[in-house]
């Protein structure tokens, strides 16, 4: 009854869409909105007029094509959020930034390992990733980093842009649905001096300072920014009744930057440590399974339902729970004026990232003594350079052109089982190396002063290495070309449409487990082409934008999750690729400046992603039927919307008061191709009040206010705790391992403050 009741909202709200798709696809003559908004004659401008003209909605500037362009402008879907945002929001890391983005969708695990190979996947426009490498690549300062930035320090970005759609030709590797580009602060001209900390339940405290400023003459500035940060735990463990969750990062950042006549040159860096507790993931039992219950390992049909504890047997761990994790980044920029408005420039990354998670893999103790206890370890070093050639902008011709190297050397193992006698047993999960090189280019031709086309391209070639315990070695070479075309017109200055064709390209890769048969081991490329629409408009003389995009994606060799017996009678995941999906939606947003002091805004996001074609072996067990075709994508939420207000009033001696709510709804998304298994929908209210002065800012907040508890996800899962009888009495068959449910505990209900000075 309450998939029935889903799908009748989602018919109401896309009808309610339609109306609101039709006028902001609509080029809108601006000047008649201000002549109605003033309520004057056209050509006279009183006081009144003059105000309302003032209150205009801020401008950010992004670098999502290579070079710096107003957002409003920029022919491609775009969610920026700058640092001042970021602080209003209260915004602690990539879920939060997901939470007021339309059409990206982050799942956080209960923990913070591993953003793309520990459990953790960003989702952008339906085009989920189960098990294999990420579909959406990460940027620092627009250099691949392959790496969580769940713990990447917030404080240190000026704006976060989340770009939709295949990146492919300028941004490479791995930006297949899309690319998220973290920009940190530049040095300033002046010192600057900042001091901020946050206070909240559950022993919730992070303390940061940075200092901007020159560091010799007019031509040497810096930043210098130190981080303490920790999270005592919200949930409990039934085990030993002690707190899980638990979050601790000490890091230090640091740049130095040269500003000459032609030449700019930037070098920085940063560590970071973590130390985190077990996550606080649970595992809903067999014994709630209502559904196919006579088929092999059954399942579950409905809203998965969470508990507010978990039971994991912290002990026979051996205080090796938790992850512990050292993160080090190194980066060089450089920009040269060649004169005549050309210029070189090349941007240079290296991380290397040394971790290690410990975990009980049954997350179900079931009051045992000992269970299948895991230490997953991961050392990962990664170089990345690119060198840019680019002509004036201003030409009616511009062009750019580009060549890059990438390399990436993974380590992992894990040590298992053998806790509870005080010694370990390695399996070497492979070394993995892959090396890209690419070339790329981009032409913009003005064919009128309204209308622009470009092309880019991008020729890239990737090699893929794997060896394994058993000596086995896997090589595989993938070469691609990845199109984009572009064309824009303003219909009006205020008004502008935009049609995009792109082509994503994502590598193959390797399941790492030496236990699988040499068949299983690779895993092939996935493809897609995206079909866009998008109009933006600035209306009412800046005081409103709205925008939105319509999109189709043809998807081809998506890769999935299966499962494989091993002889031992060990279940084994791993990837595969599947057939043909399609993928419909449309993203709309809309933030409107009503008086100086008020400020509203909405976004809608509705994503229909189906299987076109896709044979399963479990489905065909579960429904008699391998055919997958007409099923929705897992972890993917067809709606979601948000809302926001804030309310400004000023107080006496330049102090000034602020209110702001923040609410975000999203669909229950599906745990597997079945449709069987959901999250449930989220509901999140937060709400915030603050004080501030041009050197002061003080505020009180509560998030999630109605305590909203469904998990931000949910995967497919074994119930090792509790098997189900022998096939057959007298047999002599193993017992069966039916199916358990892995969910995070979403945090709760938390009261804080935070405390800004500058100085």
């Amino acid at each position: 009854m309450k998939f029935n009741q889903r799908r009748v909202v989602s018919a109401h709200f896309k009808k309610r869409l339609i109306a609101s798709a039709l006028m902001a696809l609509m080029p809108l003559p601006t000047g008649v909105f201000a002549q109605d908004a003033a309520g004057g004659e056209e050509g006279k401008v009183d006081d009144k007029k003059s105000q309302s003209s003032a209150v205009t909605l801020e401008g950010l500037v992004v670098t999502s094509r290579k070079k710096e362009e107003l957002l409003q402008v920029t022919p491609i879907t775009i969610t920026a959020i700058g640092a001042a945002e970021m602080a209003e929001r209260g915004v602690q890391d990539l879920n939060d930034i997901s939470a007021a983005t339309p059409g990206f969708q982050f799942e956080k695990l209960g923990n913070r390992y591993g953003a793309q190979n520990g459990g953790t996947r960003p989702v952008i426009r339906g085009m989920s990733s189960i098990g294999s490498e990420s579909n959406v690549a990460f940027f620092v300062d627009g250099i691949l980093y392959s790496n969580n930035m769940l713990s990447f320090p917030m404080e240190t970005v000026e704006r976060v842009e989340v770009i939709k759609g295949p990146q492919s030709a300028l941004f490479g590797r791995s930006t297949f649905a899309g690319a998220i580009n973290y920009i940190t602060k530049r040095p300033t001209d002046t010192v600057q001096n900042e001091l901020s900390a946050r206070i909240a339940q559950y022993d919730d405290y992070d303390v940061n300072f940075m200092s901007r400023g020159p560091l010799a003459g007019n031509h040497l500035f810096y930043t210098a920014h130190a981080r303490y940060y920790d999270f005592g735990g919200e949930h409990v463990n039934e085990f030993d009744g002690k707190k899980v969750g638990q979050e601790n990062s000490v890091g230090l950042n640091g740049s130095i930057e040269y500003r000459g006549d032609r030449l700019r040159a930037t070098f920085s860096g940063g560590f970071n440590k973590d130390d985190d507790g077990m996550a606080a993931t649970g595992l809903q039992d067999r014994f709630h399974n209502n559904c196919f219950l006579d088929r092999y390992r059954q399942y579950y049909c409905g809203d998965i339902k969470p508990k507010d504890t978990i039971n994991v047997n912290r002990a026979a761990l051996m205080g090796q729970e938790g992850l512990r994790r050292k993160t080090t980044r190194l980066m060089a920029g450089l920009e040269y004026d060649l004169g005549d408005g050309y210029s070189l420039s090349s941007n240079t990354g290296f991380f290397n990232t040394s971790e290690k998670y410990g975990y009980d893999s049954d997350y179900l103790n079931a009051n045992r003594t000992t269970t299948n206890m895991r230490r997953e370890v991961r050392d990962r070093r990664e170089w990345s350079t690119e060198l840019r050639l680019e002509s004036p902008t201003s030409d009616r011709l511009s062009w750019l052109a580009g060549v890059f190297y990438y390399d990436r050397d993974l380590d992992a193992s894990r040590e298992h089982e053998q806790f509870t006698k005080g010694k370990t047993k390695d399996v070497d999960l492979g070394r993995t190396y892959v090396t890209n090189h690419a070339a790329f280019g981009a032409l913009n031709y003005k064919i009128t002063d309204t209308l622009t086309g470009s092309v880019e391209l991008r020729y890239a070639r990737d090699k893929l290495s794997f060896s394994d315990q058993l000596g086995r070695v896997y090589k595989a070479t993938n070469d691609s070309v990845t199109p984009r075309f572009t064309l824009d017109w303003f219909a009006t200055p205020e008004s502008m449409i935009y049609a995009v064709v792109a082509k994503g390209n994502k590598p193959g890769g390797v399941n790492a487990d030496p236990r699988l048969p040499p068949d299983k081991i690779s895993v092939g490329e996935e493809k897609n082409w995206t079909y866009e629409l998008g109009v933006k408009n600035t209306l009412f003389d800046g005081r409103m934008n709205m925008n939105l995009a319509v999109y189709s994606i043809d998807w081809t060799d998506q890769q999935l999750t299966d499962s494989y017996t091993h002889t031992d009678n060990s279940s084994i995941t791993y990837s595969i690729n599947v057939g043909k999906t399609k993928i419909q939606g449309l993203e709309y947003v809309m933030d409107l400046a009503l008086t100086e002091n008020l400020f509203t805004g909405f976004t809608y996001s509705y994503i229909d992603a189906r299987f076109k074609k896709f044979d399963d072996d479990e489905g065909a067990a579960l429904f008699g039927d391998p055919s997958m075709a007409g099923r929705r994508t897992p972890n993917t939420s067809k709606n979601e919307y948000t809302l926001y207000a804030r309310y400004n009033h000023k107080l006496s001696n330049g102090w000034n008061s602020y209110f702001r709510t923040d609410f975000a709804y999203g669909e229950g998304k599906y745990d597997q191709a079945y449709n069987l298994a959901s999250t449930g929908d989220s509901r999140q209210l937060n709400l915030r009040f603050g004080i501030e002065t041009e050197k002061t800012d003080v505020s009180l907040y509560v998030r999630n206010l109605t305590n909203d508890d469904a998990p931000t996800s949910v995967v497919r899962y074994l119930d090792n705790a509790h098997p189900l009888p022998p096939i057959a009495p007298g047999s002599g068959l193993i017992n069966r391992v039916a199916r358990g449910f892995n969910y995070p505990l979403r945090d709760g209900r938390r009261f804080g403050l935070n405390l800004r000075y500058r100085f």
